[in-house]
């Protein structure tokens, strides 16, 4: 198979941003009244802002996007404060594939947040495009993120790979029909069409793409 992209998820993957968002989360609920369990935790990993926010409103009886709103603005609080670090082989993997395929970030995150992420990790100008739920319309694990990704760097999802850390993401990539590499620890069924491994810079995943692979510019 001639790999046509690689498209990456954002947080979690390629920055280590969750301990902020958990912060983010924590602290808005305090200030509403309540402590988030480990379980409400859980499931804002790898989901929209909104997803979260959803949660705490019906809890606290909070408006929805009075939450969305603060829990944001929070996250760019903490991150001016302590931009979250990109995570192992991150980089290194990045840089290696940029020039040889198009590259894509395919996020549930709020745009204007991962694009300034990227940009301070001086990652942004090795991507062709920064997709997110705003732009695709609906949020992981629908498809419609990965979809769009392809469809801007003119790849056939079937011949593309997505990058993902969560099975939020790796239900999203599974449905778009694209080859899954999934990168931790998984507590769920990966199945067929999967490359695992502990971190971006594993042998197993430029291994990949040293065999998937040739210099093939960036599409049409």
């Amino acid at each position: 198979m001639q790999a046509q992209a690689a498209v990456f998820d954002c947080d979690g993957l390629l920055l280590d941003s969750a301990p902020a968002w958990a912060r983010s989360f924590s602290t808005i609920a305090a200030e509403l009244g309540h402590e988030m369990t480990a379980a409400e935790h859980a499931r804002t990993v790898g989901s929209p802002v909104r997803t979260g926010a959803a949660i705490l409103s019906r809890i606290t009886g909070a408006p929805v996007n009075e939450v969305q709103a603060r829990v944001v603005k929070r996250f760019i609080e903490i991150a001016d404060v302590e931009p979250p670090r990109m995570l192992p082989g991150a980089a290194s993997l990045v840089h290696t594939l940029h020039g040889r395929l198009p590259l894509a970030v395919a996020s549930n995150g709020p745009t204007d947040i991962v694009t300034s992420m990227l940009g301070r990790s001086g990652l942004l100008d090795a991507f062709d495009a920064v997709c997110t739920t705003e732009t695709a319309g609906a949020a992981k694990p629908d498809p419609a993120v990965y979809l769009t990704a392809c469809d801007r760097v003119h790849a056939d999802p079937a011949l593309s790979y997505g990058f993902e850390d969560s099975e939020v993401g790796a239900r999203a990539v599974r449905a778009a029909g694209m080859h899954l590499v999934f990168i931790g620890e998984s507590a769920f069924d990966l199945t067929s069409r999967a490359v695992t491994a502990p971190r971006l810079d594993d042998h197993r995943v430029i291994a990949l793409f040293d065999r998937q692979c040739q210099p093939i510019g960036h599409g049409p």
